[in-house]
């Protein structure tokens, strides 16, 4: 902390300023923290990493491109080889890729060379938190990826019902490689995340493409300008959705999605008949922006994530970005909340396993 008079400096284990000249041995010795109790420093606060990352990303950055190293002495913290295995968590770009951040105790911990696809698959399904009464105005942030949560200026969450929160290994990515710059793909592994957090983000041989094999499925969006509001606790405190993915009962692998006036009301279906998978659209959007033109033509791809979401993305240049966030288990009718019983999106629109570069 910086007083007109002093710099006060303060971790776990002492607190040193500059009017008072002793050993730093003699400084932890009966620690007294001077900003708060030593129970509530991060480190021993019971959060993980993920809680950490949250609470981060709802401040204000001086310069956007400090958004990890500002972060660094927490990810050094939590990938401390001094942490057995259950409790380590490595990251990458932000992400942790240790299962164990995502999952809940009492399942069965996978090899370490399979920690990091496993834990991607669910890492990758942080969402912008914001609820039915405010929307938080997400901009990019160049120089980082879209997949995570690095790569947008916004603050973020992780899903934390508890009915989602167990390994579903059918709905994983089949596949993760990172991409380096001379072209070459190499599988990622434990081995190779450990490497990569010892030389940094910034690691000059590879770049931050995830090459994917995944279940994509093909969909089209469908705008509502009022907003479908979604309360429930499967999207924490609800959302106001104005960007849905729509289709009848009948439509079933038909791959067209409803018109917005099919949505409306006649001469349409009657609102029984309609199936509804509203999207939390990652970027700020308005009606009058390319975003918004982008998401009303385009037929976008989504990837089947485990814990029923699904990673809405579009393509952008030679590979593909992230757009959204959506649950695979729908809504029927006037039912405005999303359930594990809920019509599945893939029962309504076609898909396969392919190869995907995710920047």
């Amino acid at each position: 902390m910086f007083t007109e008079e002093q710099v006060i400096f303060e971790c776990c284990a002492m607190s040193c300023c500059e009017l008072v000249d002793r050993p730093l041995k003699k400084a932890s010795e009966r620690h007294r923290p001077t900003f708060g109790n030593s129970n509530e420093s991060p480190v021993y606060s019971g959060w993980d990493i993920n809680k950490h990352i949250g609470a981060y990303t709802q401040r204000a950055l001086t310069h956007q491109s400090d958004v990890l190293r500002a972060m660094q002495g927490l990810f050094n913290f939590f990938a401390s080889t001094n942490r057995n295995d259950f409790d380590r968590r490595l990251q990458h770009w932000g992400i942790s890729i240790n299962p164990r951040a995502y999952w809940t105790y009492g399942q069965d911990m996978p090899s370490s060379d399979d920690q990091p696809r496993l834990a991607l698959s669910q890492g990758l399904y942080w969402e912008v938190a914001s609820d039915l009464f405010s929307q938080s105005r997400t901009t990019r942030r160049h120089g980082f990826p879209s997949w995570s949560w690095s790569g947008w200026v916004a603050p973020v969450q992780w899903s934390t019902d508890p009915r989602f929160r167990s390994p579903r290994y059918q709905d994983a990515l089949r596949g993760v490689s990172l991409q380096k710059h001379n072209g070459a793909r190499i599988p990622f592994t434990g081995t190779l995340a450990a490497q990569l957090h010892d030389r940094g983000h910034e690691d000059t041989s590879f770049t931050y493409y995830l090459c994917l094999e995944a279940e994509i499925l093909e969909v089209k969006v469908t705008y509502l300008k009022g907003g479908m509001a979604c309360r429930n606790w499967t999207y924490g405190p609800g959302i106001l959705s104005k960007y849905v993915v729509a289709a009848s009962v009948d439509a079933m692998k038909s791959s067209k999605g409803l018109s917005c006036d099919q949505v409306r009301g006649p001469p349409g279906p009657k609102p029984r008949q309609r199936h509804f998978w509203p999207i939390i659209i990652t970027p700020h959007v308005e009606e009058d922006d390319a975003i918004h033109k982008r998401l009303c033509q385009e037929v976008l791809r989504c990837m089947v994530l485990p814990d029923s979401w699904g990673l809405v993305i579009w393509a952008a240049g030679s590979a593909f970005e992230r757009v959204g966030l959506m649950r695979l288990h729908g809504m029927s009718g006037g039912n405005w909340v999303v359930d594990l019983d809920g019509p599945h999106l893939r029962d309504y629109f076609p898909g396969s396993v392919q190869d995907i570069v995710l920047g």
